[in-house]
């Protein structure tokens, strides 16, 4: 029998080949109690550019000013591509290509996600912005701010956050953040990108 003490770890009991009990302990790890909680939220987008070295796949997002986020990422690409992410980005409101739902992990529960999509007037919460080739390279998106993470991923190649304590990011409240694929070489580039 398991039994989780207030929500975090507890023990599992058992009876062994002489009928004494015995325990294990067992630890719930916090990403997997935040899933169960109905507090993990996951985005994605995919998208094929064009022949070009200077076409990028975007999503942008705004942070509410009253929660802590914790942000993992997971992109792919069938050419090599730099994947780096902005915090203090600049976006024009009501502007980029589409809206793409922030989905709730655990598909019971009714909570949403904190972040905003500016491009729906007015902003709305639980949905961040998608922005392709064109509109990525426009005027409405300037990739300002601070650089805080960059990567160059080779052709066919993935690069993902793997543990909390290595590549977890904790973002500031009502910031606008970036994350970009951006095409290394002039070829046709599918790039998948996930945030978690």
């Amino acid at each position: 029998m398991e039994t989780i003490v207030g929500g975090i770890s507890g023990r599992a009991i058992e009876v062994d080949e002489d009928h004494r009990l015995k325990t294990n302990a067992i630890a719930i790890q916090h990403g997997e109690i935040q899933t169960h909680f109905g507090h993990s939220y996951l985005a994605s987008q995919s998208q094929i550019t064009a022949n070009s070295d200077t076409n990028m796949t975007v999503l942008s997002l705004l942070t509410d000013n009253e929660h802590e986020f914790n942000m993992f990422f997971h992109v792919s690409v069938t050419a090599a591509a730099w994947f780096r992410i902005y915090e203090g980005s600049v976006v024009v409101n009501n502007t980029g290509t589409a809206s793409v739902t922030v989905y709730n992990r655990n598909r019971r529960s009714q909570n949403i996600s904190s972040v905003w999509d500016t491009k729906k007037n007015p902003d709305s919460q639980g949905s961040i912005i998608y922005w392709d080739e064109t509109d990525a390279a426009g005027a409405n998106l300037t990739l300002a701010g601070t650089l805080i993470y960059q990567e160059q991923i080779g052709a066919g190649r993935t690069s993902a956050s793997v543990s909390r304590s290595d590549d977890e990011f904790i973002l500031k409240p009502d910031t606008v953040y970036a994350f970009v694929l951006a095409n290394a070489i002039a070829a046709a580039n599918t790039h998948n990108m996930i945030l978690a």
